[in-house]
């Protein structure tokens, strides 16, 4: 770090990489800085040396830009100083472990389980010396490319490095007997360390994630309010959270249910990011109403909305009055408008910030809709069986006639001498007379059927397709 500081001054294109290599140290010292001091004092003097060089060169010692307030609500307004974990970060544990090294403390840290450094302890001694490798660290930053020569190269070496080590993540919002308990900051990093390690590592896996940090963290103290500061603190990362909202409200919700001393500090941290709502970056207010409004919905909508009735003096567009809008809005998406544990457990006066309940009238066409054609007229199916039965009844008439003729015909054979002909004549003009009369009938009642069928079809078509639809649907419920 120190060596490249002559190329650039400003430290963006170099120092995120080298704060990541002293954060590595640091926290290694914090876990097993007595065995190293004691068994290697000379070795621990000097890398003590390196460190304190490189922490005094350090060109960047805040990160102004990863602020989540504007401004202070007064002098002793710790949150805003915070930086998202930026790189204040590495200066705060940097004076952690200077207290850690005093000889009152002499790397005494609660939070870490004295049975690890027992178990490593009693392998020691029986162990052989061995000489391990020297270290050779890259001469450049992996999987980004050096800084070259101009603004635009350095401001894009500088965004690629911010990208790859982004901020920790951290914020103070309760008082400092709620979260340290008077405990030194080593308790502090090592137990923030459980909970940011634990959001990475069980991501996937929600369920074991919630009993890990509810039950899991071997952490010899109750440690809700500080496992509540640094969810918030998490989500409220800049420049964005390390998980999505939506699991850290499941998060959570799980924890109040878990922890009976955690929904307190959650109504308290709501309540103080409530207050410095003026001062908060406008991004991080919409994810704290997001987040509450998923939190809300999973507490059945029980909230305790007199405490924020201050809210409803503002005008439009106050800070505290537009984020309970934003809230609201956020429940309507979840739920429904008029939906009834909504309308129930909330207050009438806050739900007024909601206006009128919009009406939906469909979309407005650029044209009109083309009239529907009319179905061609056809006659009625009874209209047609009674034409086909008067078809059928003219073919038996003349069918009569017909046999008349044939019958006046046989009456004029008869006086030849043949009677045996004249017989099979009659008999042939019967037969043929009832093979007439029922293929004319078989007729006329087919043409009957399709009339009715064609008529039946064309009142469906011209009926209403919604209407159908419905008698349709409404046939299907009653079944």
């Amino acid at each position: 770090g120190p060596a490249t500081a002559g190329s650039d001054p400003s430290g963006l294109t170099w120092q995120p990489w080298c704060d990541q290599l002293a954060y590595m140290v640091l926290g290694a010292l914090v876990w097993g800085g007595l065995p190293l001091q004691q068994g290697c004092p000379a070795e621990h003097s000097s890398l003590m040396e390196v460190l304190a060089s490189y922490m005094a060169a350090r060109p960047v010692q805040e990160s102004v830009a990863l602020r989540v307030m504007y401004g202070a609500s007064d002098a002793s307004d710790a949150s805003a100083a915070s930086d998202s974990g930026g790189a204040s970060f590495l200066g705060q544990l940097w004076d952690a472990v200077q207290v850690l090294r005093e000889p009152e403390v002499n790397w005494a840290v609660q939070s870490i389980p004295s049975e690890l450094l027992d178990s490593f302890q009693a392998k020691l001694p029986g162990q052989a010396a061995a000489e391990l490798p020297a270290i050779q660290l890259p001469q450049g930053v992996p999987g980004v490319p050096a800084a070259a020569e101009g603004p635009v190269q350095r401001a894009q070496t500088a965004l690629a490095l911010q990208d790859r080590y982004p901020p920790r993540g951290g914020m103070v919002i309760l008082d400092s007997q709620y979260t340290d308990g008077g405990r030194i900051a080593a308790e502090r990093f090592v137990a923030e360390e459980y909970i940011i390690d634990a959001l990475g590592a069980f991501d996937s896996h929600r369920v074991e994630l919630v009993q890990m940090l509810c039950s899991g963290l071997p952490l010899p103290y109750d440690y809700s309010g500080l496992l509540c500061e640094t969810l918030f603190a998490q989500l409220l990362r800049l420049p964005g959270p390390r998980l999505c909202p939506v699991a850290f409200s499941a998060l959570i919700a799980h924890a109040a249910l878990l922890r009976p001393a955690f929904p307190k500090y959650l109504a308290g941290s709501v309540r103080q990011l409530y207050l410095r709502l003026q001062f908060l970056a406008p991004e991080l207010a919409g994810r704290l109403a997001d987040v509450l409004a998923h939190f809300i919905t999973n507490m059945n909508f029980r909230w305790p909305w007199d405490r924020y009735r201050a809210g409803l003096s503002q005008p439009p567009g106050g800070p505290q009055r537009s984020f309970l809008v934003l809230v609201l809005q956020h429940l309507v998406r979840l739920t429904a408008w008029d939906h009834q544990m909504l309308l129930q457990e909330t207050p009438p006066d806050f739900l007024a910030l909601l206006g009128q309940q919009p009406t939906f009238h469909g979309l407005p066409s650029p044209e009109p809709y083309p009239p529907a054609p009319k179905p061609p007229t056809l006659p009625s199916p009874a209209a047609a069986g009674d034409e086909a039965m008067a078809d059928a009844q003219g073919a038996a008439a003349a069918a009569d006639k017909n046999g008349e003729a044939a019958a006046a015909d046989g009456a004029a054979a008869a006086a030849a001498p043949d009677a045996m002909q004249q017989d099979e004549q009659q008999e042939a003009a019967v037969n043929l007379e009832q093979q007439q009369e029922q293929q004319e009938g078989d007729q006329a009642m087919q043409e009957a059927g399709e009339g009715q069928q064609q008529q039946q079809q064309l009142e469906e078509a011209a009926a209403d397709p919604e209407m159908v639809w419905a008698g349709k649907l409404l046939g299907v419920m009653q079944a």
